[in-house]
């Protein structure tokens, strides 16, 4: 089935807004954690969920946009080769990263 084109953003600007926007969500899960807002678990159930579909979002309309004009043909399937491991990579990174934050916060409290 074909995506419909409204969901599909035709700028490259706007991928990299909607990414950055998604800051917010790191910041709002963290400062959660940390007893912040709000002590209730549906609080970072929401949070995860927006932060996880706008993850998916993003990343699959990144993919669809990788290759492009920019990539000559000949080079594509490189490119879409190279664009799956670095999102695998950028995933695992964020795992550790997460494993990290997790020790240094145990630490101070």
């Amino acid at each position: 089935a074909r995506v419909p084109n409204w969901y599909i953003w035709k700028s490259h600007p706007a991928v990299v807004i909607w990414g950055l926007i998604r800051v917010v969500f790191f910041f709002l899960f963290t400062m959660n954690y940390m007893g912040a807002f709000v002590d209730n678990d549906w609080y970072v159930y929401v949070v995860m969920l927006f932060f996880s579909i706008s993850n998916g979002f993003i990343s699959t309309v990144s993919m669809i946009h990788g290759t492009g004009d920019l990539v000559p043909n000949h080079e594509k399937d490189a490119a879409g080769t190279l664009m799956v491991f670095f999102l695998t990579l950028g995933l695992a990174a964020g795992v550790w990263f997460g494993y990290g934050l997790k020790l240094v916060v145990d630490a101070v409290n």
